[in-house]
């Protein structure tokens, strides 16, 4: 015979919140542990070449996902062409110092960082007029069909006639 049921618990409730490492953080220290037992020049590029991406990523919370994500690529696309470079002059370290040291170098690849920043910064506020403007016109063609129904099936349907005890439309009073 089976015991009585058991209560589940809530969520929440006498459980503590783990916090865990999100799937952007795994990639990149995964990508970085690999990069640097392949090749130490490569680890060092994208170390010092990423880090807008990290602080984004720090920084970029709950809803703000699409920054991180925005400033991560731009990143990476400004850090790969001396990615390229330094795999085609044979992945040496004093290949990848030469590359690391050079300003030139910092100020495209943070300036890509920016960039992504900034398509952040301009996109979000057109992708959320472009929804607004999508939902009012959602609303308007609810409001248009909400209108046909109550020509063709009466007011009832509206669900504004005020009803009794039993659910029937009350009997309104002739004057």
């Amino acid at each position: 015979m089976a015991g009585p049921p058991k209560q589940q618990k809530k969520s929440g409730e006498g459980q503590t919140k783990r916090k865990r490492l999100g799937s952007g953080y795994t990639i990149l220290i995964v990508s970085i542990i690999f990069s640097g037992l392949f090749s130490l020049p490569t680890a060092l590029m994208l170390i010092i070449g990423m880090l807008p991406t990290v602080g984004a990523m720090l920084s970029s919370r709950g809803e703000q996902k699409a920054r991180a994500i925005s400033v991560a690529c731009m990143n990476f696309a400004g850090c790969f062409p001396f990615l390229l470079k330094l795999w085609a002059a044979g992945r040496t370290f004093d290949t990848g110092i030469k590359i690391i040291a050079n300003p030139v170098v910092f100020i495209i690849v943070y300036s890509m960082a920016a960039m992504g920043y900034l398509i952040d910064m301009f996109l979000a506020g057109y992708v959320a007029s472009f929804l607004y403007q999508r939902g009012r016109a959602r609303l308007v063609t609810i409001e248009t069909r909400q209108q046909e129904l109550v020509q063709r099936w009466g007011e009832e349907v509206t669900g504004k006639i005020p009803l009794d005890e039993e659910g029937f439309p009350r009997k309104m009073k002739a004057k």
